[in-house]
Formats: C-alpha cells, structure tokens, sequence
C-alpha cells in the first residue's frame, strides 16, 4: 500500500505564505500588548509624578501660606506677581487688589521707602541678594509697625526671566519687648546705682562677688577692683567671717533670708550694725545672690537717744519726790552730826553714827537710781534677777508716787534670770508706772506680777517663732483705761492723750522699742472705766557672764603694810579717807590732781604699791594718770573711784593693773578690803 504525504508536513507555497503571516501577525500582536503595556505602565508613572507634583505642590503653598513672615513674588518691575496670605494679613490688603499692581502702591504709609526701593531696584539689576533691611510703615489700622526684609533673585521653571522672592518680617512686637528689656535694665541699673543701700552681687555656685553698687564702695571704703571677684568673707568686712559663711550656706537652700543686728567693720574701724535682706534668682544660665543690706547705725543710735530722753524725761517727773527724800536725808546726817558736836555717851554715839551712815547708804541708793535711768550709754545685756528689779523700782516709786496711788506686788517664787539690758528693762517699766499713775489722778492700785509662761501657750507668742518659756512681767491699774481707737495708736512716738505740758508721748514708745530689742513682745488689754493692763513677754533664756571684777578681800582681813597714793581733789574728802587709812597702819602720800599724782609717783617711785585714784581729776584724769605711773612701774596696782563707770571702760581697766572699782559714795569697809586686796598682789 503507498503512502501519501501529509499536508502538514509538506505545505504548499501557498499555505506557506499564510502560515508567516499568521506568525506576523502575532508577533504584532505581542508587540502591540507590550507597547499597551509599556504606554500604560508610563501612564501610571506620569499620574504617580504629576500627583506627587501636586502633592509637593500643595505641601509648598501650605508652607508658604502658614509661615508667619510675609512671602512676595516681585517681577522686574516690583510688580507683585503672588503673594501669601500673611502679607495680605499683615499690610492690611484685599487679595484682589494685588495681582500686577506695584510694590509700593499697595499702601500709602511707607516710612523710610527709598531705602527698601533703591536695595530691590539693586537687586533685579544685579541679581543681588537684599540682607536684613529694616523699615517702617503706618498702616491704617494696626498703626506703626517695624519689619525687616530680605530678598533674593529666583527663576522658576518655565519663567524667561528671574523673579524677586521677598520675605518680610513682623517684628514690632519682638522691638518692644527688646525695648521694655532694655528698659527695665536701665531702671534696675539706675535704681542699683543710685539706692542708698548697700548691694552686691554673687555667684550662687562660688560666692564671689560679680557686681557692687556705689553706696556699697561709700560705706564700707573699699574700691570696686579689691570687691570684685572675692569672696565677702575674704575681705575684713564681718566681725565674725564663719558666721557670714554659713548665712550664705543657709541662703543657698532656702532661697531668700532676712537679717538684722549683722555686725559689720567698715575700712576706717567703723562698726557697723546692718540690716540685710538676701534673695537668690537666676539670670540666664547663672544663678545669682542680692544681698541688700541697711546701715542701722544711725537708726540705733536715734532709737538709744530716745530712749535717754525717755530718761531724762522721767528723771524730771521723779525730781520733786528725790528731792524731797534727799532733803530729809540731809536733814538727819545734819541733826546727828550736831548731837555728835555737842558730845555724847558713848551709846549714843554709836547710835548717831550708824544713823549717819544708813542715811548715806540711802542717799547713795538714790543716786545709783538716778544715774540708772540719766546716764547715756549703749544697752548692756547681762544676767537679770526681774524679781529684784521689779522689787527695786517698787521701792523707788512707793518713795516718790502720791500715797494715794498704792503699790502691790504678786512675784513669782523662783523666777530664772533672764538675758536683759537692767537699765533698759527698768526705764520701760517706770514709764509703765508713770502712765498708770497719770492715769489715776485720783488714786488707785498698781499691781505688778511676774510670772512664768510657755511660749506655745501664750495668744501673743503662738503666730510668730519662740522660745519654749517667757518671763511675763504684768503692770495694771485701776485708771481710767482706754478706747479701741486710743489703743491702737499708744505706741506710736508722740502720740498723747495728756496735754502738752505733761508729757512728750515717748514713753509708751520707748517700751515698745525695749521689749522689741530683747526679742519679746508685749500686750494691751483695756476698756473705759476699768484700767488697762500690759503685759512684757521676755525671752527666759539664761546668760552666762563671762566677765567678773577681782574678789575683794573682807575688811577684817590682816592690815598688808604698804605705801598708797590717795589722790583726790575734794579736800575734805582726801583728809579724811587719809586720816582712815593712816588709822589702819598704812603710809599714805596724797595729790589733789593727775599732774601732782603722777610727780609725787616719780619722786617715791619704789615705795608705792598701790594708787587710790578718783575718775574726774583736774588737768590730768585719774585713770590717764595711773596709766603714765605704769609706763614706769608695770607692776603698780590700782583702785579707781568714781560716781559712774560704764563696763566697757571697767573692763579696759581690769586689763591693765586695776585692780578694782568703787563707786562714790563707797564704804569705810569696801575701801579698806579693795585696798588690802590691792596690797596683798602687789
């Protein structure tokens, strides 16, 4: 059997001619899909690019419309081509009105407009950059603002020609705060300047000193360049530099102190009593000390000459009852002194004299009272006994009060002593006594007690910092008491309710000014008709005295043999203290001044051991005399006699060669033991 060929396998020309283009046509097919393809994928590209465009497009507009400062598109003309929103915001301009109109036509309250169009005219000829350019403009409704501008030449795609971008600046707001920081700066610094208080400043960290003002210079005398950079400690500036040190310590922590009663040294000695007032802030990075501090020198130096016109004051109020106490002492040394004239048995004598001598003890007392509250010195803190000194003014006022104003004392029994200056604390409660005599013009009670309260305890006492116990010393009386008005105004200095003639209105001043200088505190309580009653709170914290005068020696002791310089310019006076001690056994030579004393010291030299000197001696005082017999006999003792001795001068005595004090009117028995005293050292 033959076999025939397929078609398939052997196609004819012409089938072979349909077959290639049907393989054409595929492939045109294929070609055409991968272009579709191709065309669609750069579609998607160009839709991805053209909507990231307008993305980034609306991205920037968002920026340029939200930016503070004004954005403007100037063309070479400065003709606006757009701008953002602040611009229109800012210069007050309808967004319509903008479009191709000139820069400078927008608005017609250009300030200083020449500079800002000659820089832009410059920079489109010069495709220049314009750098913080300030000007001004007065815009009708925000009125005078400030701006700075800056500009540069840009060239947007699709632009033949470049453009201005200007950015504009608000910076009105920004120039006054600058102006009220300059300001208060020149105000501080004035006031830093020109304060009559002393300030500097320091650094928190190191305490140097970074500034000081003038009065600072003036009232320590020392020079800006030896404050700067030290430490205020390192300067002789504090009594007591640890102290100062650890003030600053605490200021670090709590931030803010208050001080009164700093001692300070000034270059020339001075010594000063300063109020400071510290605060610490920061300045910047830095952290910075003010301390302010207060000259009270003066103020305490007014406050002590009111309180000794207080004095005197009371001194004159109390002169007719001591006169007439003197007057009767007077009277009875005059009549024994005569019955001794006329001789007596020995009895009587004994009983004249001793009479004598307790009417000079009292006279002596007396003045002692009266130098107390006259003399004029600064306070004296020392350990007080209150019951003995409210006990000792009692006395005083019972002798010289009308008898129809009673006396009467309540004391509480074992009462500690108290730090206190006496003669302070005693004028404060005389001038309370004096009041409520005056207010009892027709007689009456006045009690006084004393007490001991705890300091958490008492009304007064309980909003403000304290001690744990108080000495309470209370003064009321039966007068005629006060109204609210009247008490609220009892303390200011001048203030009276008596005329004029019979009194300053000090006195009740001068009580506060005490009791706020002991730290204590003081209360009124009164009503018309039923007396007023004040009661003094004082600090009951003891005081230990470190000072004591030499122990004297008892009079009856073994008579030590020696040679004594009597100098004494009373004649009678300096005869019968000599006929005394001669009396005694002792060799006595005598002068009438210091100039005598210290020839008749050179002459007998070897033989003296000891000098009885009075303070207040003709041409040359007792003290400034023993002082010029020392240079030539270190060793010489002395006793120094006076009406009146303050301790710091007694103190500067016991440190060189005296050996004790007494005070006029003395004793037979204190001289002798102060002499024999002297005697057994030398």
């Amino acid at each position: 059997m033959s076999q025939t060929p397929d078609s398939r396998d052997n196609p004819s020309p012409a089938g072979k001619s349909g077959l290639g283009a049907a393989r054409a046509l595929r492939s045109k097919n294929e070609a055409l899909e991968t272009a579709k393809e191709n065309l669609e994928s750069a579609s998607d590209e160009l839709k991805r690019t053209i909507e990231q465009a307008n993305r980034s497009r609306g991205l920037s507009e968002a920026i340029v419309e939200t930016v503070r400062e004004s954005l403007i598109v100037l063309d070479r003309e400065l003709r606006i081509r757009s701008a953002n929103r602040a611009f229109f915001e800012t210069f007050e301009i309808a967004k319509p009105n903008a479009e191709r109109v000139p820069f400078f036509d927008l608005t017609e309250g250009w300030l200083e407009s020449e500079r800002l169009r000659t820089a832009l005219e410059h920079a489109v000829r010069t495709k220049g950059i314009v750098r913080d350019l300030d000007f001004e403009v007065d815009l009708p409704e925000a009125g005078r603002k400030a701006f700075v501008a800056n500009a540069r030449p840009v060239q947007p795609t699709g632009e033949s020609e470049f453009l201005l971008l200007l950015a504009i600046d608000d910076v009105t707001d920004r120039r006054l705060a600058g102006e009220k920081i300059r300001h208060s700066e020149t105000q501080y610094r004035r006031l830093f300047e020109t304060s009559r208080e002393a300030i500097w400043l320091l650094n928190e960290e190191t305490g140097e000193i970074l500034d000081v003002n003038p009065f600072a210079l003036q009232l320590f005398g020392y020079s800006r360049e030896e404050f700067l950079g030290r430490k205020p400690w390192e300067l002789p500036l504090y009594v007591d530099p640890v102290k100062a040190v650890t003030r600053f310590e605490t200021l670090r922590k709590s931030g803010h102190t208050v001080e009164t009663g700093v001692e300070m040294l000034a270059r020339d000695g001075r010594r000063l009593q300063i109020e400071a007032v510290r605060s610490v802030y920061s300045a910047g990075p830095q952290r910075i000390v003010q301390s302010n501090m207060r000259d009270l020198s003066d103020r305490k130096r007014l406050e002590e000459q009111l309180r000794h016109s207080q004095r005197m004051e009371s001194v004159g109020l109390l002169a007719g009852g001591i006169a007439h106490d003197f007057n009767n002492i007077l009277n009875i040394i005059s009549a024994y002194s005569t019955l001794l004239a006329r001789g007596q048995e020995p009895s009587k004598i004994a009983q004249s004299t001793e009479a004598i001598e307790k009417a000079v003890q009292r006279g002596a007392a007396l003045v002692r009272q009266l130098l107390t509250f006259a003399r004029k010195e600064e306070g004296k803190f020392e350990s007080v006994d209150v019951n003995g000194l409210v006990r000792e003014l009692a006395s005083m006022i019972g002798e010289t009060f009308p008898k129809s104003v009673h006396v009467a004392l309540d004391l509480a029994p074992e009462l500690p002593r108290i730090k206190a200056d006496p003669s302070q604390l005693h004028q404060a409660l005389l001038n309370l006594s004096v009041n409520a005599r005056d207010a009892m013009p027709d007689g009456g009670i006045l009690t006084i007690r004393t007490s001991l309260v705890e300091g958490k305890a008492t009304p007064l006492l309980a909003d403000r910092p304290h001690e744990d116990s108080y000495v309470c010393i209370t003064a009321s009386d039966t007068g005629l008491g006060m109204d609210a008005e009247t008490r609220n105004r009892i303390f200011e200095p001048f203030f009276t309710t008596k005329g004029r003639e019979a009194g300053s209105g000090l006195g009740l001043s001068v009580v506060y000014g005490v009791i706020e200088s002991h730290d204590g505190s003081i209360g009124v309580e009164s009503e018309p008709g039923k007396g007023s009653r004040f009661s003094l709170y004082l600090p009951a914290i003891p005081f230990a005295e470190t000072r004591g005068k030499p122990r004297l020696r008892p009079a009856t002791s073994p008579a030590a043999r020696g040679t004594i310089l009597l100098v004494e310019d009373e004649a009678l006076l300096l005869d019968s203290i000599k006929a005394i001690l001669e009396s005694e056994g002792f060799r006595v030579l005598t002068a009438s001044d210091g100039l005598q004393a210290v020839e008749a010291f050179r002459r007998h030299r070897d033989e003296i051991s000891v000098v009885l000197a009075d303070l207040g001696l003709p041409r040359l005082g007792g003290w400034q005399a023993f002082l010029e017999m020392r240079k030539d006999k270190p060793e010489l003792k002395g006793i120094i006699v006076s009406g009146t001795m303050d301790a710091v001068r007694r103190d500067e005595m016991f440190r060189n060669g005296v050996r004790s004090t007494l005070r006029k009117p003395y004793s037979t028995d204190e001289m002798l033991r102060a002499v024999r005293g002297a005697l057994e050292e030398a």
